[in-house]
């Protein structure tokens, strides 16, 4: 087999067409959680923005349950839904999703802080295939090397930096290892 059989497309020897990971089951205990029990919003706040959630829905939702904890309100589905009306946000579906949510959730709630790891995680993941597709990108386009590793460091800081605040030292292998897998 000749190299071009093996690799059809040389410009772009990465498959950056397969789906992006994520875990709508996590994402939907780490709303519902806070939905029924507000305080757990205290463990997961810094931890989590609303652009980690991958269903656009989620985040729109996050989104509102931390507006209604900064301003001190209950956070409930109504509080939830009438928050997302007043800020122009609601989709006509918003209470049957709210509704399934509540319905469909297994009663996990002490474990709102490993949901929240977990979509955090796969946030970085998907942070770090975009990471990839530039980094490919600047490789195949740089003059010369010193500005090639300047400015993939550029990138590879900058995309980092969220998951940075507010996370413990612990996680830090995690999240060099995670680069590392979606650079080489």
């Amino acid at each position: 087999m000749t190299l071009a059989e093996r690799n059809p497309t040389p410009e772009s020897p990465f498959d950056f067409t397969s789906e992006s990971p994520f875990n709508i089951k996590a994402e939907e205990c780490v709303i519902t959680s806070l939905l029924l029990d507000q305080e757990q919003l205290a463990d997961v706040e810094d931890m989590l923005e609303p652009t980690h959630f991958y269903i656009e829905k989620h985040r729109r939702f996050y989104k509102a349950i931390l507006s209604l904890w900064r301003k001190q309100e209950i956070i409930d589905s109504v509080t939830l839904l009438e928050e997302l009306r007043t800020t122009n946000q609601v989709e006509s579906d918003d209470f049957l999703n709210i509704a399934r949510l509540m319905m469909d959730y297994p009663g996990y709630g002490l474990a709102v802080g490993q949901y929240a790891t977990i979509v955090r995680r796969d946030a970085l993941r998907r942070e770090m295939i975009q990471v990839s597709k530039q980094l490919h990108q600047l490789a195949r386009d740089a003059e010369n090397a010193t500005d090639l590793v300047d400015k993939a460091e550029s990138v590879i800081t900058q995309a980092t930096q969220s998951y940075r605040i507010g996370s413990k030292f612990s996680d830090m292998p995690e999240i060099v290892g995670e680069i590392k897998h979606y650079i080489h």
